[in-house]
């Protein structure tokens, strides 16, 4: 019993204090401190062992190869028990059913070993017990089940600064019948070190083999976790979306399951959970899903170039530096919607969809060009016509008689922005070049259809129904509302994948010529601005985090299957949210209007079965208005406006039991 309270302590607290007094007293009881070696002392950065076989199989071009092993694997046990009884098996065994050649034999065995190499690291928190245990001058040893040698298994626990005085595994005795799943092997280690079992504590985490079989031989055992098995069972974390990505039996579920198990295990998660794993999981992959699917449409297409459109591009644009992509040129493009669109006003009838766009309905609310000329920073001439309308449809309908004066205003910044396209594109020609954004209705890259006069191809996450659409617009997890259970899942909760590439930044209006160059003219940052980038910049942080731990192995993954992966993610966090990913993302401010007109919480719009009233309502009043209430709203705003309608509805409320 004092021996699960114990491990019950270190599960939760190892550094502390009198956890490790405890444990210290607990072990110098104790002549031999024995280790399971995989999963205890050393972990593997995937999720699963067969990991191993699909890197080998990717990074060599050798077809089938992971399914080949893993057969050959079983059969090799198979063989053995039917001649000696054991299960337990050799690479030497595997790897004659798997060639005739012997020098292919080894070949391929030093491959393994090498792979097994690069993967397996320490298990932080189990080195702990092993440090304190060689701090006590105990005398340590290994006892595994694998099929590797001892002396490979000794070259990579010294590798990771783990030195044991000796190691016993099953696959040296496998003839004699001696095993850790049939118990056998312990008292044959005990005659070996001449040592009584009470002698010795074991630790390791297969409840069977280390737990069951060490304790029936008369040796104390503790049963430790795994750190696969601490992330599958935490429950700060999306579980749906851990348990998900646990069924992606490939190399990119294994690996990226296998990191964030590594990461899990060093106490990442435990402080800001929510916006670590947001940052690390969901944007980690969606981002690296995204550029994967774009190196490889763009390789398709002959895509020479990238213009990587801001203020999302900048989070791109470091994710591909740290990649280290050299298969394609890419830029930043500074732009924005309203820097695209507000050069269209003037332009002609056949731009009449800017209005809806530059112009956006607002419930009950009046309507004032003065107060939205101020949000689009547009200057007017003091002459310039006011507008104010309590119909939006009136208000739109005189906005666009207001005709060539619109051009007037804004065209020297149509010009400045189509010279700042034309600078940067140079000499290149328009089918090599393509735009990257987040996507959805595609207003901006419409607009830079027109400035350019041509179709030039895209990249996004996804577009929607009603977006504007050519044969050279890509969208990656949905594309024109198809397939309709993405598109559906993602668009009632598109601010959180605006999140992700977020930048904090202030968004550009316009471009200004100095000298020979251009620059951008910046928009001023507000409170809510500033409170954004607090989560914007903690987010950013885990993505690069994310992007530097799967580096090394993005060339190997498969575009498609980390497209799967995406959705994943995304049908989890917005159908299945935990309730802290829902209350700590769902606060933080989101302005979807050109201009920045108002900042509402991201749980404004991450309501799947609210329907658009309710998060009118939600939006106007912090809360969900009962349809007594709408009605009489209706009807008192016009008379006395807003506020006098809030002042007498809140009387209302307050005194309608005394007026009953």
């Amino acid at each position: 019993m004092a021996a699960i309270n114990i491990m019950n302590k270190i599960d939760c607290a190892l550094d502390d204090y009198q956890t490790i007094k405890e444990l210290e007293y607990f072990i110098s009881k104790f002549e031999i401190v024995s280790f399971d070696v995989f999963d205890t002392l050393l972990f593997r950065k995937t999720a699963h062992p067969e990991g191993v076989f699909d890197y080998i199989e990717i990074k060599t071009g050798n077809a089938g190869f992971a399914k080949r092993r893993i057969a050959a694997e079983k059969a090799a046990r198979e063989i053995n028990f039917s001649k000696y009884k054991s299960h337990e098996t050799t690479l030497t065994d595997i790897y004659k059913l798997l060639y005739e050649d012997d020098r292919q034999q080894k070949e391929c065995i030093n491959q393994e070993i090498a792979a097994e190499y690069h993967f397996l690291i320490s298990y932080d928190k189990n080195k702990k017990i092993y440090n304190m245990a060689r701090s006590l001058n105990k005398k340590i040893i290994a006892i595994s089940d694998m099929y590797m040698p001892s002396s490979e298994i000794d070259k990579i626990l010294k590798k990771n600064d783990i030195h044991v005085d000796e190691i016993f595994c099953s696959s040296s005795y496998y003839k004699d019948y001696l095993s850790k799943s049939n118990g056998k092997i312990y008292p044959f280690i005990c005659r070996s070190l001449n040592a009584s079992p009470k002698d010795i504590i074991h630790f390791g985490d297969n409840y069977h083999s280390d737990f069951v079989q060490s304790i029936s031989a008369g040796i104390p055992a503790i049963h430790t976790s795994t750190a696969l098995r601490e992330l599958l069972y935490d429950r700060n974390l999306n579980s749906d979306l851990i348990s998900a990505l646990n069924e992606k039996h490939n190399l990119e579920g294994n690996i990226i399951l296998g990191l964030i198990a590594k990461r899990h295990s060093e106490g990442y998660f435990n402080n800001n959970s929510t916006l670590n794993s947001f940052g690390y999981i969901y944007s980690g992959i969606v981002i690296t899903s995204f550029i994967k699917n774009i190196v490889d449409i763009s390789k398709k297409y002959k895509v020479k170039k990238l213009f990587l459109m801001t203020r999302d591009g900048f989070i791109i644009q470091r994710v591909m530096d740290k990649l280290d992509l050299s298969d394609i040129d890419y830029d930043v493009i500074w732009s924005s919607r309203r820097m695209c669109l507000v050069p269209l006003l003037g332009m002609g009838k056949q731009y009449d969809w800017v209005y809806s766009m530059l112009f956006p309905p607002k419930g009950n609310n009046s309507y004032s060009l003065k107060e939205d000329l101020i949000r689009l920073h547009i200057d007017t001439p003091v002459d310039f016509p006011d507008i104010n309308e309590v119909s939006y449809e009136i208000y739109i309908e005189k906005l666009k008689k207001i005709g060539n004066l619109w051009n007037s205003v804004v065209c020297s910044e149509r010009d400045s922005y189509i010279n700042y396209l034309n600078d940067l594109i140079g000499g290149m020609n328009l089918s090599d070049i393509a735009f990257v954004d987040v996507g959805w209705g595609l207003s901006s890259h419409r607009a830079l259809d027109i400035f350019l006069e041509y179709q030039i191809k895209g990249f996004y996450i996804g577009t929607h129904k009603k977006a504007y659409a050519t044969k050279n617009i890509h969208g990656i997890l949905f594309q024109e509302g198809k397939p309709e259970e993405i598109a559906h899942t993602i668009m009632n909760g598109v601010e959180l994948i605006e999140l992700m590439f977020s930048d904090a930044s202030p968004s550009s209006i316009s471009m200004k010529k100095a000298g020979e160059k251009y620059y951008p003219v910046f928009e001023k940052r507000n409170a809510a601005d500033v409170s954004r980038d607090i989560y914007v910049k903690e987010i950013q942080n885990c993505v690069m985090d994310f992007v530097s731990d799967i580096a090394p192995y993005f060339s190997l993954f498969s575009a498609d299957i980390l497209k799967n992966m995406a959705e994943d993610c995304m049908s989890n966090i917005l159908s299945r949210p935990t309730s802290s990913e829902k209350e700590i993302l769902g606060s933080i401010p989101h302005a979807c209007d050109i201009g920045h007109g108002r900042f509402l919480p991201i749980s404004y719009w991450w309501h799947p079965h609210w329907s658009q009233a309710e998060r009118d309502s939600f939006a106007l009043h912090g809360r969900i208005l009962p349809k007594s209430e709408l009605i009489g709203r209706k009807i008192l705003d016009p008379i006395i406006g807003k506020k006098g309608a809030d002042w007498v509805i809140k009387s209302w409320n307050k005194n309608k039991r005394r007026f009953k």
